[in-house]
């Protein structure tokens, strides 16, 4: 990493591995998005795509050209929007330089990781899961007689969101909400919030 001090060069480093940590995401991101979830075609781009980004970050970008997502070269190229690293940056181009940023990709874009990450989901609806279970079935308190339907409630509201859930719940008890009236208006604004 260039720089005058070994300070310099640290922080350069952080930069650089949290600008090729988003580089990686917006390239499979863009991918998903434009093959709509094919995941032969995402992983055979994506392949490509591996030996493009360490040449983008030498300044050349001729296989960004033909096979990046996410940058394009010339006037649209990813380090001008970099929010960690500034549009200058570039690295030598070397063996090694090359070799070690194409280790460091391949651990998120490598095929065993697009096998894991095929479906490019995260650990965020699960936690958001079981918020709403302590909700509904919090530590301190033994539900003995409706602890089973606690569970259920919390699964329904988390699976349609809490206004349509609601709103569905009444509807089966046979007390429907009342079309337009104000706690529709409320349990839709409730939903949309969700």
């Amino acid at each position: 990493m260039p720089g005058r001090t070994k300070k310099e060069k640290e922080n350069l480093q952080n930069s650089f591995a949290l600008d090729l940590s988003a580089r990686c995401t917006a390239e499979f991101t863009e991918a998903m998005e434009k093959y709509g979830g094919n995941f032969k075609k995402i992983k055979n781009k994506i392949s490509f795509i591996c030996d493009a980004i360490p040449m983008c970050y030498t300044g050349n970008h001729e296989l960004c050209r033909r096979h990046s997502f996410a940058c394009k070269g010339g006037k649209k190229f990813w380090l001008k929007n970099s929010s960690f690293l500034n549009s200058m940056f570039k690295i030598l181009n070397t063996t090694e330089n090359i070799s070690e940023i194409r280790k460091c990709i391949l651990y998120r874009l490598g095929p065993d990781a697009l096998n894991r990450t095929k479906l490019n989901l995260n650990t965020q609806k699960v936690e958001g899961f079981n918020r709403s279970l302590r909700r509904s079935l919090p530590k301190n308190v033994t539900f003995t007689k409706n602890f089973e339907g606690r569970v259920h409630a919390a699964v329904h509201s988390v699976n349609l969101g809490p206004g349509e859930s609601l709103m569905l719940i009444c509807d089966q008890l046979g007390a429907p909400v009342t079309a337009g009236s104000s706690v529709e208006q409320s349990l839709k604004s409730i939903q949309r919030t969700d």
